[in-house]
């Protein structure tokens, strides 16, 4: 039997051998991964480019590659003769990066066994105290209880305390364990790539990873003592190729594999409209300074380029891109309808460079106030968001509705509301204030208006009044509105938002 054994291994040394230098196979459960030369990271994956060495090769790719998406492309002096794309059994292959944390699992394991079976020995000692046999002379029997009583207690004493470490260490294991999972691939089979060529130049092999994705994430803070708006743009990079990403990283705002067929214009077409009823109306309605590497604004999107490491097991990774400052006012808005809080505006000059769709972490004074979005926004547009709400200003809205009486006749509605602005703030401020009247969707319902007061600053056809009240520190200001709405007596009305 030992003879046999030694001739397989025998051969499979001489097998081993046989296989050439250029073999990415080396032992048992062990593949050297080729690791990319250029990556390019769209939001939905990345596209990996790799070097081949001449002549004849095989290499081993990530697990994490479509073999379906792997292209050869080379300089005009190479002849490929022969490529072969397979699959390759990667057995106890594990990334590079989670060396570590694998010997930290497997020296737990070995200490949760060994702790378990130090208790499972104790527990069985503990059990053959109630075997011990007892001598006739009760005054013997009696040291002897006590003796046991002491041995009994420091052994139960010894089971608590090895429960109670065995918990722990489980604990921690279960987190390793949860980490591993978390971190390591779930393929077991890897892309064998083998070629033949000859002559002199580079052979580059292509290829799509959907293991990967990157997004762009802003950090926007005022500074209310210089009037600054300072915002951050970063990348948060992901990766789990399976291998570690080192060198220029070339992240790109548009996508790697969308339909790009131009649409169609549909023509336009005029008929007559279904004539409009109160009952219909009701249904139909309800249907800066910091900088990255490189920036470039290709025609399809923006186009960022890194020089860092990005480990392949998916940690995030977060790396700075650029910084805008500048200096600009903010705006104190009410909605009464909406909050009685005021919401803080922002709102900068025409931006020099295009931002990408991205969240966008707000706080004033480096205090965090929340989070929003900025849309698609290219050069020569105003930046405009909000930077969260403000306790300190509050516009309290009572309407008034009444239902009987002098101001309900029918035919006819008087409506409004008032509105009362305090502001808490330490200085002196303009806040402006927003709300709304009716308008008419029918020529037989007239709208108009009876009183405003103070006059608004600003009107539009949907009925949207905006003003701009000037307030002292802790002063309160007042709005005044009244409506009057006329309509046909054999008809109801109502009112409602309209989105």
């Amino acid at each position: 039997m030992r003879k046999i054994r030694l001739g397989l291994y025998l051969f499979a040394v001489a097998l081993m051998t046989s296989m050439g230098t250029h073999s990415s196979l080396a032992v048992e459960g062990d593949f050297n991964m080729l690791s990319p030369s250029k990556i390019e990271i769209f939001s939905e994956g990345a596209l990996l480019y790799f070097e081949m060495p001449s002549g004849e090769a095989t290499v081993i790719l990530p697990p994490t590659i479509d073999p379906n998406s792997i292209s050869i492309y080379s300089d005009s002096g190479v002849n490929i003769s022969k490529l072969e794309i397979d699959k390759e059994y990667l057995g106890d292959w594990i990334p590079s990066e989670l060396g570590e944390l694998k010997k930290q699992i497997n020296s737990l394991q070995s200490k949760v066994a060994e702790t378990a079976s130090q208790l499972n020995a104790l527990k069985q000692s503990a059990g053959m105290f109630e075997t011990i046999p007892l001598p006739s002379d009760p005054r013997k029997a009696k040291e002897i209880i006590s003796e046991l009583q002491k041995d009994r207690f420091a052994t139960e004493q010894s089971i608590f305390d090895l429960e109670l470490k065995l918990e722990a260490q489980k604990n921690n294991l279960k987190y390793l364990q949860d980490q591993w999972n978390a971190l390591s691939p779930t393929d077991d089979f890897a892309a064998r790539v083998a070629i033949s060529s000859t002559g002199k130049g580079e052979i580059l092999l292509k290829a799509f990873s959907h293991e990967a994705r990157w997004r762009p994430v802003y950090y926007a803070n005022y500074d209310t003592k210089r009037g600054e708006l300072t915002l951050d743009v970063k990348a948060e990079i992901y990766q789990k190729t399976g291998i570690p990403w080192n060198g220029k990283i070339s992240l790109y705002t548009h996508t790697a594999k969308d339909e790009i067929g131009m649409p169609e214009l549909p023509p336009l077409v005029v008929e007559f409209r279904e004539p409009i009823t109160l009952k219909a109306l009701s249904r139909d309605i309800a249907s800066f300074e910091q900088k990255a590497e490189t920036r470039a604004e290709v025609l399809p999107g923006i186009v960022y380029t890194v020089d860092s490491t990005i480990a392949g097991t998916g940690k995030l990774a977060l790396l700075p891109l650029e910084k805008y400052s500048e200096k600009t006012e903010i705006e104190i808005r009410c909605l009464p309808q909406i909050d009685p809080e005021a919401w803080i505006i922002v709102q900068t000059k025409p931006i020099e460079k295009s931002l990408a769709k991205g969240e966008v972490h707000l706080s004033i004074d480096n205090t965090p106030t929340g989070t929003s979005l900025i849309d698609n926004t290219s050069a020569g547009e105003n930046l405009r968001f909000s930077l969260g709400k403000s306790p300190l200003v509050r516009a309290t809205k009572v309407d008034l509705i009444p239902k009987t009486g002098e101001k309900w006749t029918k035919g006819t509605l008087l409506d409004g509301y008032d509105i009362t602005v305090v502001n808490g703030l330490s200085q002196e401020s303009y806040i402006t204030i927003v709300d709304r009247i009716p308008v008419s969707s029918h020529q037989d319902i007239k709208v108009s208006n009876i009183s405003i007061e103070p006059e608004p600053t600003e009107t539009t056809q949907k009925g949207i009044y905006t003003w701009k009240l000037r307030l002292k520190q802790g002063e309160t200001g007042a709005i005044k509105v009244r409506y009057e709405i006329k309509f046909p007596e054999d008809k109801e009305i109502t009112i409602r938002p309209i989105f």
